[in-house]
């Protein structure tokens, strides 16, 4: 459990090194770069069995691949996604050791998170500091496969953003030949032509809840598409990833200068309100609804952040509300480790 406190206090302790504690502007970049750093090198050389089964699985997959004399030697055409299988195996020609896999991965989508705060956030000791408690972290600790497929999907919201359709498709293929779950991102393409007013929210919202609704539905036209079975469970249980949303949604609501025009940034809202519905619908039986859900939430780590940056709130205030936030992002984060298979945390024994 230190090891975790340590993660969860190490935005704060870091930008401490900083004059008046303030990380933005110019210091927004050797900021994001100290902090990334740190958790590559914390994380990336956590033990294989650290969390669910598919880190080990991913592991020996790693091992295979060094062993092999060649492609052909390797590839199991039964086995995951080709994409994952030919980055695997491009890893074991120039690594020669398993845990690779594990600080390579780690590596991937801690950067490309940290790339994006860096980009759309205006607070982003606040936003790194979400992403390590609010559950997105711990997803990508287990869920190694579908979070390089997120980092890449975190590239294409920005050409989806600046509508350039040609670059976010080649990206969404990309990901999807690495989980194919990512194909689902691609309606994010859609959301950059949607102007943000109240009717538009309310149509997004039903169009969300038909369609993970129906989304077993067409999972099993997937899996009948792609020869194999190709389903997904719930990972977590209880309210409180719904709580957060929800909270987060009514603090952008009130705390924003514009509410639904210039101060909240539509497209994220868009997004946030996709991860929202779709973690919802795990209640009514959608299970693959969580699973499409963390493709989406990353989008939190920017709306409140900013929110609380450029929002009603006083100056004189802002530093109250932060350091509210960051208590409370810290404290979830230690109830939730208390029943992970994430404690206790274990490092790599081994030379690498």
């Amino acid at each position: 459990m230190g090891i975790y406190l340590l993660l969860s206090i190490m935005p704060m302790v870091i930008s401490l090194m900083f004059r008046d504690g303030n990380v933005n502007g110019d210091k927004k970049r050797p900021y994001c770069i100290i902090c990334g750093a740190f958790l590559i090198l914390v994380l990336g050389l956590r033990s294989k069995y650290l969390g669910s089964t598919d880190t080990q699985n991913y592991y020996n997959m790693m091992d295979s691949a060094i062993k092999a004399s060649g492609w052909k030697d390797y590839y199991d055409e039964d086995g995951v996604e080709i994409g994952f299988q030919f980055f695997v195996f491009l890893l074991s020609r120039v690594f020669h050791h398993p845990q690779w896999i594990i600080f390579i991965s780690t590596a991937i989508y801690v950067s490309s998170m940290f790339i994006f705060c860096y980009r759309y956030s205006d607070n982003v000791r606040l936003s790194i500091t979400m992403y390590i408690c609010l559950e997105i972290m711990m997803f990508n600790m287990q869920g190694m496969r579908q979070s390089i497929a997120m980092s890449i999907c975190l590239f294409a919201y920005v050409f989806a953003e600046k509508k350039k359709l040609l670059p976010f498709a080649a990206l969404i293929i990309v990901a999807t030949l690495i989980h194919k779950t990512a194909i689902l991102f691609s309606v994010v393409y859609l959301l950059s032509f949607i102007k943000l007013k109240p009717l538009h929210v309310f149509a997004v919202i039903i169009g969300i809840f038909v369609f993970v609704y129906f989304s077993q539905y067409l999972m099993g036209l997937a899996n009948n598409f792609w020869g194999k079975e190709y389903t997904e469970k719930a990972l977590s249980g209880g309210y409180v990833a719904l709580s957060i949303y929800i909270l987060i949604f009514a603090f952008c609501m009130i705390a924003s200068k514009y509410p639904l025009k210039e101060n909240i940034d539509s497209m994220m809202l868009y997004v946030l309100l996709i991860g929202f519905v779709s973690y919802a619908e795990r209640y009514i039986g959608v299970r693959a609804s969580e699973r499409i859900s963390f493709y989406f939430t990353f989008s939190q780590l920017i709306l409140l952040p900013n929110t609380l940056e450029n929002g009603k709130i006083d100056e004189k205030d802002k530093i109250v509300v932060e350091m509210i936030v960051y208590a409370l992002c810290v404290l979830l984060f230690m109830y939730r480790l208390r029943t992970s298979n994430l404690i206790p945390f274990r490092f790599f024994a081994g030379g690498i």
